[in-house]
């Protein structure tokens, strides 16, 4: 089983010394409920070691779990298993539809647009490669923690592998006045071919006489 906890990245590091805030507490809370309640064998969650280190800050499952000597795993990629996997962000999609933007689209569309095609195209590779970080122990008692845009599309890819999951809490720390992930489902519900989308590359481009 594993069990999912949507949140905001800000709720999941602490600076070493310093309180928590409320919801870097209820993300604590939630953990040693979840604890107290099943013998856990590995908590993983979606952070890069590296960006911990120039942030200075300390991830709260990780301290959770060496507390409670549990196996805990870092599982997102950095950039260069990024770059291995294929993994675009909206930033260099943004980026790629400005120089290719045939149908003059506004500039705040085509950020809403390369965030749908984040969500719709890329997510998916993401969370596939989570899923190969905790595959020796999928048979186990999981827990993961993620940011909560993914928690759908995770859920939906452990369904179809026929792996039980649940979703023990999910919002923690997510602004609710916060609208661009909401913006990209609805724009990607209107156009399902962006999730199979492929950047333009100069490769691609053929000149005729």
């Amino acid at each position: 089983m594993i069990d999912l906890f949507g949140v905001s990245h800000f709720a999941q590091v602490i600076v070493p010394v310093g309180p928590l805030t409320q919801p870097q507490m209820q993300l604590a809370e939630s953990l040693v409920w979840l604890l107290s309640e099943i013998d856990l064998d590995l908590i993983a969650e979606e952070f890069e070691t590296g960006i911990l280190a120039k942030l200075s800050c300390e991830s709260i499952a990780k301290r959770l779990a060496d507390n409670g000597q549990i196996e805990h795993r870092f599982c997102d990629p950095d950039s260069e298993q990024r770059q291995m996997i294929g993994y675009r962000d909206y930033v260099s999609i943004f980026h790629d539809l400005l120089n290719h933007n045939e149908d003059n689209l506004q500039d705040n569309e085509l950020l809403v647009k390369a965030r749908a095609i984040e969500v719709g195209r890329f997510f998916p590779v993401r969370e596939e490669y989570w899923l190969q970080q905790i595959g020796d122990l999928i048979d186990g008692a999981v827990a993961f923690v993620c940011g909560d845009a993914h928690i759908d599309g995770f859920e939906s890819l452990l369904r179809s592998k026929g792996i039980l999951s649940r979703v023990v809490e999910r919002g923690i720390g997510v602004d609710p006045n916060e609208t661009s992930h909401l913006q990209a489902l609805n724009y990607l519900e209107q156009y399902p071919e962006l999730a199979s989308w492929q950047e333009i590359r100069l490769d691609d481009i053929s000149y005729e006489d």
